[in-house]
């Protein structure tokens, strides 16, 4: 029960108690008036009646009869007799006590006894007769009856606009408690949110800047443990000078896609490389070679960051590599060209110069392929290039024995055949099971396929040529329809499906309002949904995320975060999306017991996720000692072949 109804209740029945009391004295009070009232009426009857009598001829019994119904009929009495000095009754009249319009329990709650008046009556010095006068109670109970009920009337009125008062008086005193109520559910899921506004009440008052003080140093203390978090991790996976990932992470990162399932659509690795570091250093100072070094990094940034799954590295002193997971020839040709274009164009690569030279080795692999063998490849294209003595850049495909039929489509052909794919809707959908610590399913990822020409394609295959010709939101619409109908028809399973949305769907405002009215229109099947997208991807559709993940919150939609760790804000997010999930990338689960930064990234990351109320999964268990070292670490659950394997949907 709220303060609020709990306090109206108390002060309503203190006002009742009070108006009980007042009105017990007051119906004492006028009972006891009426009393003494009916007494006199009843003396002053008597008297009047008996003189009368007297004056008249007492011992002529028939006209004291008449006299004394002239008195009776008018109706204020109960009883008027008269009898002889010898108790014998004479004239007697009479009338039952009828009530009418006062209910029994009234007159037994208030019953009183109604006097009687007695007078003697004498012819001259001689006593002839005794008259008694009783007077009728019934006008005294409806006078009683009548003022109770207008003084219950009164009340009941003047209590129902007080307490109307009374609850909008204390809903705009108490309403910082609501706001207090709201500030410790938010702290709880670590938003540290702060009141801006004060009440006036001196005791809420007090409360309320408590718990912003609160708020505020709890808020400090997770920012500096998710700064200490990303710090760290940062100083174990990025280069110091241009803030590029290492070679080990770069290495990491790319060898644990390629052996994914997404690796099976291959891609482009670039090396670029800039000759006459070295002299630069000892002729100009390392601060000159540095200054060289940032721009070239700023440059590859700028074009890298409109491929948000591309991985960028500074893989030695004077050497960056960019993979573009995904990319078929036409896209590395144009990649590498814009590259070029871009950096020779920085002075220290001016054709006077004889030492600053820029060679750009590109090779496309168009099926999953070895990190190896991409670096020997590229590398060896590079070794051409410096042969040449001179700026220059070169795309080579790599040979490759086992390749798709489409690997090879030209752009209209793809075109061409994912239209007919949307139109006939010929996706099929598969799931992987996402354990628990304990070996229970917690939900199943949705994984698709897609046939383009009668072969079996997977999702790493086509997905970037989906996004290339922008049926982004049409395939995702596709996949999430053909989920609800599933559930729909298994209504004995209970699982719960996480379905992956892509960037682009989620900028378009259409499809936004597709999903949640989709959604809204069935809530239990929301319920069972789990909407998922890729960390490194957030600070392009952060701003689009957030509405659209509140007005799924209510439906009981999850939201969950997909490699996780690979971007440069990772932990920020966790202070500004209500997240459910967390997969860690399995980036940092590849070789995880050799790797100590990476086990205290996980560890650190279990610690924030916990304090928050996030289940923190692992991709890509392989192993059992894997996972049995991310149980250690304080993983909530994970999938991977090692747990379970796809099966069709």
């Amino acid at each position: 029960m709220t303060l609020t109804r709990q306090l109206g209740l108390f002060l309503a029945l203190l006002l009742c108690l009070l108006f009980g009391a007042s009105l017990l004295v007051k119906l004492v009070d006028a009972r006891d008036y009426v009393r003494a009232q009916l007494k006199s009426h009843a003396q002053d009857t008597a008297t009047s009646l008996g003189l009368s009598i007297a004056t008249a001829d007492a011992d002529n019994i028939a006209l004291v009869d008449s006299m004394i119904d002239a008195i009776f009929d008018r109706g204020h009495y109960q009883e008027i007799s008269f009898t002889d000095m010898d108790g014998e009754m004479l004239v007697m009249s009479r009338q039952p006590m009828q009530l009418e319009g006062v209910p029994n329990w009234f007159v037994r709650i208030v019953s009183f006894h109604v006097p009687s008046a007695t007078t003697e009556v004498s012819n001259g010095w001689e006593p002839t007769g005794i008259l008694k006068v009783i007077s009728h109670p019934g006008y005294a109970y409806q006078s009683l009856w009548r003022e109770t009920k207008e003084s219950v009337v009164l009340f009941g009125v003047a209590l129902l606009i007080s307490m109307v008062v009374l609850v909008g008086l204390l809903r705009l005193v108490l309403r910082p408690l609501d706001r207090v109520e709201k500030q410790a559910d938010a702290i709880c899921q670590r938003r540290f949110e702060v009141q801006p506004v004060l009440p006036r009440t001196r005791e809420l008052r007090r409360v309320v800047e408590a718990m912003n003080r609160m708020a505020g140093k709890l808020q400090h203390l997770f920012n500096e443990k998710v700064t200490l978090t990303e710090r760290l991790r940062d100083q174990s996976r990025t280069d110091e000078l241009t803030g590029m990932l290492n070679r080990r992470a770069f290495d990491d990162q790319v060898a644990a896609l390629m052996e994914s399932d997404r690796g099976d659509a291959g891609g482009s690795l670039t090396l670029i490389h800039m000759n006459g570091l070295q002299q630069v250093n000892l002729q100009q100072g390392r601060a000159k070679g540095d200054d060289i070094l940032l721009s070239i990094s700023e440059r590859i940034n700028q074009i890298s960051s409109s491929f948000p799954e591309s991985i960028v590295a500074r893989h030695s002193g004077s050497e960056f590599t960019l993979f573009m997971p995904g990319s078929d020839q036409e896209q590395a040709r144009a990649l590498s060209l814009k590259l070029y274009k871009t950096i020779i164009t920085l002075p220290w690569f001016d054709t006077k110069n004889e030492i600053g030279k820029l060679e750009l080795a590109t090779v496309i692999c168009t099926s999953k392929t070895g990190l190896r063998v991409l670096m020997s490849e590229a590398d060896q294209v590079l070794r051409g290039l410096q042969t040449q003595g001179r700026s220059g850049w070169q795309v080579k495909p790599l040979q490759q024995t086992e390749v798709h039929h489409f690997s090879s489509w030209p752009a209209d052909e793809w075109r061409t055949s994912l239209r007919d794919v949307m139109e006939r809707q010929d996706v099929e959908l598969y799931a992987q099971p996402v354990f628990d610590r304990e070996g229970k399913i917690l939900h199943r990822e949705i994984l698709s396929r897609m046939m383009l020409r009668g072969e079996l394609a997977s999702a790493a295959a086509f997905l970037p040529m989906v996004e290339r010709f922008d049926f982004s939101s049409q395939f995702d619409q596709i996949v999430i329809e053909k989920v609800l109908q599933w559930i729909e028809a298994h209504p004995d399973d209970d699982s719960k499906f996480c379905v992956n949305l892509s960037t682009r769907s989620i900028q378009k405002e259409i499809f936004r309002h597709w999903l949640t009215g989709r959604l809204k229109k069935t809530p239990e099947l929301a319920s069972r949904l789990i909407v998922e997208v890729p960390e490194y991807t957030l600070h392009l559709v952060a701003e689009e995320l957030m509405p659209l993940v509140e007005e799924l919150e209510p439906l009981g939609c999850s939201l969950s975060l997909d490699h996780f760790g690979t971007g440069t804000r990772a932990l920020s997010y966790l202070k500004q999306l209500n997240i459910d999930y967390l997969k860690i990338d399995n980036t940092f689960v590849r070789q995880l017991d050799s790797h100590e930064g990476n086990q205290f990234f996980i560890h650190s990351l279990s610690l924030i996720a916990h304090n928050r109320d996030i289940i923190l999964l692992g991709q890509g268990v392989e192993s059992e000692e894997t996972w049995q070292q991310l149980l250690k670490l304080g993983v909530d659950g994970g999938q991977g072949f090692h747990l379970g394997r796809p099966e069709a949907l």
